[in-house]
């Protein structure tokens, strides 16, 4: 995306940056968060066994949180692309 941002911008057009695709940027932040702080809980030793006990409750968690990023992320790509293409139409 911002390859081709880059590529319109030098050719004086604009493609401003969608809801989609700030949405998308939230739920990876937070997914990668979540997994992250999972590792960092799985590694000290106050927290090791309360989450291994807990395990398929995280790796739920982080499951469902990884996919519902990667589904903005496509769903924000295919909304990115319509948009370009209806913009050239204009």
């Amino acid at each position: 995306m911002t390859a081709s941002r880059i590529f319109l911008m030098t050719k004086g057009e604009v493609i401003p940056a969608e809801k989609a695709g700030k949405l998308k940027t939230a739920f990876q932040v937070a997914a990668i968060s979540i997994i992250l702080v999972y590792r960092v809980l799985a590694l000290w030793p106050v927290s090791a066994v309360w989450t291994r006990e807990h395990a398929s409750l995280w790796a739920g968690v982080m499951n469902g949180a990884m996919a519902l990023a990667v589904t903005l992320t496509v769903w924000s790509g295919l909304l990115y692309f319509r948009n370009l293409e209806q913009g050239r139409e204009k």
